[in-house]
């Protein structure tokens, strides 16, 4: 599913790297102070605790989003309903079972009064 995620990315021209130089992109405008930037890993699902679920709760709000359902389904090659069997069922499953890893980013700033 990741893999239909990434490929779906490329092929709309998104860039999935620009994470992780925001903070270089909000330096450039003149409004904005300091940038802080605080970057953790956290695992997806049971296995990475409250944290964890809160994360497995945002990934299923997205995964079964009309958008993904459609975008993703495609990229994989199958239909929209096998895909949202695969996902109500199967990725339930892979997060109980695995220690799913993921990247947490967060940026705050103040606005520069002229």
């Amino acid at each position: 599913m990741s893999d239909a995620l990434w490929a779906s990315c490329s092929k709309r021209n998104i860039d999935t790297n620009l994470i992780y130089n925001l903070d270089s992109k909000f330096e450039l405008q003149p409004n904005i102070g300091k940038i802080h930037r605080i970057e953790k890993d956290l695992i997806i699902g049971p296995n990475g605790g409250k944290i964890g679920l809160i994360f497995q709760d945002l990934a299923f709000s997205y995964y079964i989003s009309e958008m993904a359902i459609k975008n993703l389904s495609e990229e994989m090659g199958i239909s929209e309903e096998e895909y949202k069997n695969m996902t109500e069922k199967d990725l339930v499953e892979e997060f109980k079972q695995t220690s799913t890893e993921c990247v947490h980013f967060r940026f705050w700033a103040q606005k520069q009064l002229s």
